[in-house]
């Protein structure tokens, strides 16, 4: 009302005045409206812009994970697999030894044939280095 009579021209009636006021009322109500949708537009926008960049470090996060994980030199993980694929060849190594000797286990009275064990053990342990071989040598995950 204070706006409307500062604004009031000579000769404006007192029912006027109060149109105009109820007027300049309904613009401040309408612009505050528009604002607050403005405010709700700009903040959903800056939340899905923020998911956006959440996702993306996320996904970045993990292809740098799986970039370490295919990745096998000069870490300890790579020590690892290197030293667990020479211990495969090296007890492949040692099982065909008894076989190729003909060696065989006796427990007691009864006397066990080596090579049944031994070329399940050799195939296991053989076929185990043998991958993990070729797994580092071509850099593949393992």
């Amino acid at each position: 009302m204070k706006l409307a009579r500062s604004i009031q021209k000579p000769g404006q009636t007192k029912e006027q005045t109060k149109l105009v006021a109820q007027g300049i009322a309904k613009g401040i109500a309408q612009y505050k409206k528009q604002q607050s949708a403005k405010a709700r537009e700009r903040d959903k926008a800056r939340k899905r812009a923020l998911k956006q960049r959440q996702a993306e470090q996320e996904s970045r996060s993990r292809e740098e994970e799986v970039g370490l994980v295919m990745e096998s030199g000069g870490d300890g993980d790579s020590v690892v697999w290197w030293s667990s694929a020479a211990l495969l060849g090296l007890l492949t190594v040692l099982h065909l030894i008894p076989l190729l000797m003909g060696w065989s286990l006796s427990l007691g009275s009864r006397v066990l044939p080596v090579w049944v064990l031994g070329m399940l053990v050799c195939l296991y342990a053989g076929g185990a280095s043998y991958f993990v071989f070729r797994a580092l040598k071509t850099r593949k995950a393992i």
